[in-house]
């Protein structure tokens, strides 16, 4: 049976390994109402506010 966890837990968790990692960016895209494709590059401190 799967354990269910916090979404906390889980940013907290995604962030130290990515820092662990050495990763400093994450790419983030998305298609938007227009059907435009975008993306921008998200630093990994601030990584939870796009989650």
């Amino acid at each position: 049976m799967a354990s269910i966890l916090h979404p906390d837990v889980v940013e907290e968790n995604l962030r130290n390994s990515l820092e662990a990692a050495g990763v400093r960016f994450v790419r983030v895209t998305w298609c938007d109402n227009a059907n435009i494709i975008r993306a921008k590059a998200v630093h990994v401190g601030v990584l939870e506010h796009y989650i």
